[in-house]
């Protein structure tokens, strides 16, 4: 009863002075004992809030759990789908930086390329579909999408875009302006290769390149390889802390 007392604000002297017979007692021990019962079921109102507060915190942890958890799943099945969607372009190469020309051949532009990229060897047999891809810049060249027949005519193609005295001219087009060759990499490849190679300009990063649609890096001679297939990858880069082994 004391502790009880002690959190009842101080009761004013002059009602005290006011109080001169029993019945006055009575009246503010009856006033005083309301105010109590109040106090004494707020207290119980308020145990009551902070379990269900408990509960409802703990529920929320829960649910951020189970939010992550398909978070993570989510982002596992997009990197299986990308993977999937990267296999299917397995054979595939880009080239760039040939204009296009009305009633064009692009497969006898290829065949151009790479012979004057140093493969005498290589024909129109060596493409199975070969076209421009559409391009929402009306006034750009777009790159031409190859789909060749053989993983090693692939590779050799892009050995030969490597070159750097391929270009325009060695197709007979009056022009000193490169050709590149490079594999054709799913939207979000390529977008993680865009910003990986953001990165290497600012960190001096030695070594990127691809690799059967994967992307690697090695910041310099002796280094970990770098395998870049997330945000979590790019971090990596950026940042030149210790590559995670991929699950």
């Amino acid at each position: 009863m004391v502790d009880t007392l002690t959190t009842v604000p101080p009761v004013n002297s002059d009602i005290l002075t006011g109080i001169t017979t029993p019945t006055d007692i009575s009246i503010v021990m009856e006033k005083l004992n309301q105010v109590l019962n109040i106090l004494a079921k707020m207290r119980e109102k308020n145990a009551m809030l902070r379990k269900e507060n408990a509960a409802l915190k703990a529920e929320n942890e829960r649910l951020q759990l189970v939010s992550k958890r398909h978070s993570e799943e989510i982002e596992e099945l997009k990197e299986h789908m990308n993977d999937l969607e990267q296999y299917t372009r397995r054979n595939n190469v880009i080239v760039s930086g040939i204009p296009m020309k009305e009633g064009e051949n692009v497969e006898k532009i290829v065949v151009t390329c790479a012979r004057a990229g140093g493969l005498p060897w290589f024909t129109e047999n060596e493409i199975d579909v070969c076209h421009r891809l559409p391009t929402r810049n009306a006034t750009a060249s777009s790159n031409i999408v190859v789909k060749l027949v053989r993983r090693s005519a692939k590779y050799a193609l892009i050995r030969a875009g490597k070159n750097k005295q391929l270009q325009l001219s060695s197709i007979g087009m009056s022009s000193s302006q490169r050709i590149y060759v490079s594999e054709h990499l799913t939207p979000r490849n390529a977008d993680l290769y865009y910003k990986a190679r953001c990165i290497r300009r600012q960190r001096q990063i030695k070594y990127l390149w691809t690799r059967n649609g994967k992307i690697y890096a090695k910041v310099k001679d002796g280094d970990a390889t770098i395998c870049i297939h997330s945000e979590e990858g790019l971090r990596t880069l950026e940042n030149g802390s210790n590559p995670k082994p991929r699950k």
